[in-house]
């Protein structure tokens, strides 16, 4: 978001020299967070300059100035859900003859949760093995679904499969909801990788169906099979994203159901 933050106050001034005139400056002295993490460099660089001051009035030995903060949300997006950053700035008044004074006006930011955010869809294709009927032999393949989560210091990401549908060649897939649960069967995640400090995380999922699930697939038909994942920052940011496995059917050359045949006959 480019929504900014704004603060503003006052502060009086005198000078025993009352013929002198004032100017006025705002200097970041720290910026503190209040617990373990890095500033982005892109963040620390507007702080710098998100802080002004301006003299107001400037008359007979006393005067006002105006201090005022404004930065855009999107710069504070790496603070977690409570965590804090306090800005130290110093606000000067110079009396342009060697002389200054120098207050200090302390900003504190809250963080919120922002949810984690899905690089793109994930797609995948298994291909059935060919001339291989009846066979538990697995058809794997292992997909990564990338995301991100600004809040830096979010760690504990949490990944679930929530749901099932299946498009394209389903005449040969058990119907209903016991078919959607073998579906579901085939598909897990096997961890989330998210540390702490970085903005990245992936969530690592493997697709493992045996292979006679697709022998009614002729060569060249297509089966799509569309998962739900589920992401938990734990801090009350929740994402889905949807995982298409698409599997490809090859030939499967034909088998006898019977044995060999054996028949009798007499000569004439």
């Amino acid at each position: 978001s480019t929504t900014a933050h704004t603060l503003s106050g006052t502060m009086n001034f005198s000078d025993s020299n009352r013929s002198d005139t004032h100017t006025t400056s705002a200097t970041l002295q720290s910026a503190v967070l209040s617990s373990g993490s890095i500033i982005p460099a892109s963040s620390l660089a507007h702080f710098q300059t998100a802080m002004s001051s301006q003299i107001l009035t400037d008359s007979n030995g006393s005067g006002k100035l105006r201090w005022s903060f404004s930065d855009i949300d999107d710069d504070f997006d790496f603070l977690a859900k409570n965590q804090s950053m306090v800005l130290t700035y110093s606000i000067k008044v110079f009396d342009n003859h060697g002389g200054s004074a120098f207050r200090t006006v302390k900003i504190t930011v809250t963080g919120t949760d922002d949810k984690p955010v899905f690089a793109m869809e994930a797609v995948a294709t298994v291909t059935e093995q060919e001339d291989k009927t009846l066979s538990f032999s697995p058809d794997t393949v292992q997909i990564a679904l990338g995301f991100t989560d600004e809040d830096l210091t979010n760690t504990g990401h949490t990944a679930t499969v929530t749901g099932v549908s299946a498009s394209g060649n389903t005449s040969g897939l058990l119907p209903g909801g016991f078919g959607d649960a073998v579906l579901m069967s085939f598909f897990h995640v096997d961890n989330v990788v998210k540390a702490s400090g970085s903005s990245t995380g992936t969530i690592n999922t493997t697709f493992s169906a045996p292979d006679l699930t697709f022998d009614y697939l002729s060569a060249g038909e297509t089966l799509d099979i569309t998962y739900t994942v589920k992401l938990d920052d734990r801090a009350g940011g929740i994402s889905t994203q949807t995982v298409v496995v698409t599997v490809v059917g090859t030939n499967d050359k034909p088998i006898y159901l019977s044995g060999p045949e054996f028949a009798h006959l007499v000569e004439d």
